[in-house]
């Protein structure tokens, strides 16, 4: 997963990889990433996804959010 705002590089990027059991198909993951050190604006966080099985089709998904300050 990564932060990035705009035309930044990322401001903060972790890569996890899961072990591969069975026929189990979806995986719970969870990241804390601390909006505290995020100024107030508009970024996106990406997830991507591969697989053992097709490492050359990642899945990826980006969701828009804001950081406001406090009032």
């Amino acid at each position: 997963s990564k932060v990035r705002s705009g035309d930044r590089g990322a401001l903060f990027s972790k890569r996890d990889t899961l072990p591969r059991l069975g026929g189990q198909t979806t995986f719970p993951v969870v990241t804390e990433i601390a909006l505290s050190n995020l100024d107030p604006g508009d970024y996106y966080l990406t997830v991507e996804a591969v697989s053992s099985l097709a490492a050359n089709r990642p899945i990826s998904r980006q969701i828009p959010f804001s950081v406001t300050s406090e009032p």
